[in-house]
């Protein structure tokens, strides 16, 4: 049953806590629409990525250039070999990955998940626009309140 299709527009900002499904989980009917979904990411599709893999490409996909993403991702989408095309993705499509924040206070920032986890920050680059340092933040302590919240960005943002 497939479902309708509708046009959306490119957007400034994408923030997302993708499924982090693994692709043995995903179903097989799935997988097979994968390929034609994501032909334009076909280089960067890696036969064992998980979920969290096709919604990057989605936030790709619908991102204006100079917009910015945030996703909260496993930190294995830094190393291991599935995900070698997200990160190239980063880097060929014109990524700043401006932050990778971590906590050491517990090893998720989402409830109920046993996945060492990290936010990631990244804005598309603009034509000719060149990437600079990215900033890594170990939190000592994840913050509970909004003005915590405020706090701690305004702490990152002058740093």
């Amino acid at each position: 049953n497939r479902g309708h299709e509708f046009k959306i527009e490119l957007v400034d900002v994408v923030l997302m806590n993708p499924p982090f499904t693994r692709q043995e989980r995903i179903p097989a009917w799935l997988k097979k629409e994968f390929p034609n979904r994501f032909s334009s990411y076909k280089k960067f599709i890696h036969g064992q990525m998980g979920f969290a893999g096709y919604f990057i490409f989605l936030a790709d996909r619908f991102l204006k250039p100079g917009g910015r993403l945030g996703f909260v991702l496993p930190s294995t989408i830094l190393r291991i070999p599935s995900y070698e095309g997200i990160r190239r993705l980063l880097l060929e499509k014109s990524y700043h990955i401006e932050y990778i924040v971590t906590t050491d206070s517990r090893s998720a920032f989402s409830e109920s998940t046993a996945f060492r986890e990290m936010l990631l920050i990244a804005r598309k680059l603009t034509s000719g626009e060149k990437p600079s340092a990215t900033k890594f933040i170990n939190l000592k302590t994840i913050p509970r309140t909004e003005i915590e919240v405020d706090r701690l960005a305004e702490e990152i943002i002058n740093a």
